[in-house]
């Protein structure tokens, strides 16, 4: 098999309860190769426990840290241990829906751009609303220092009202 083009890293969230069934969304919701990078901060001793059995049966790179970490340095952790063309952060209590990866994949190589991110919902799958739907950032350069701006599109709006704008 080809060495694949991305590798997933799961980064942790707030909340370790669901950790084990987002793992599981992974393999089942993804149809094309990758590496996974887990890096655990601090979980639960039977979370922990889990996901070390978890990463002998199915082969990915686990990093267990004893204490906790924020999402972003978790990220800079798996940036150093990736060697795969794309990266691809997700939350510890992330959960998928077929196709996500591909779809990725093919934005990134026709859009030649340096981030591409997923339509992410929040809550229950079935209350379709948005978290996040793209947006833009940039760094404005002013006296006294410079500051990231972001915004983010269609925050806590219905799917639906979404997808007709778009």
């Amino acid at each position: 098999m080809d060495k694949p083009k991305v590798t997933i890293a799961v980064v942790p969230r707030e909340r370790f309860s669901v950790s084990l069934r987002s793992l599981e969304s992974i393999y089942s919701e993804t149809d094309t190769n990758f590496e996974l990078l887990y890096i655990d901060g601090n979980s639960p001793p039977h979370v922990a426990a889990q996901l070390k059995q978890q990463s002998l049966a199915k082969g990915f790179k686990l990093l267990r840290y004893n204490r906790y970490l924020v999402a972003n340095e978790a990220r800079n952790i798996a940036v150093k241990h990736c060697d795969t063309e794309y990266i691809v952060f997700v939350d510890n209590d992330t959960f998928f829906r077929s196709g996500w990866l591909n779809a990725l994949i093919d934005c990134a190589d026709t859009t030649d751009c340096d981030v591409v991110c997923p339509l992410y919902l929040e809550g229950p799958l079935a209350a379709e609303i948005v978290h996040f739907a793209g947006g833009e950032g940039h760094i404005d350069c002013r006296p006294g220092g410079n500051y990231y701006v972001q915004d983010h599109f269609f925050q806590r709006r219905k799917l639906s009202e979404v997808r007709s704008q778009m």
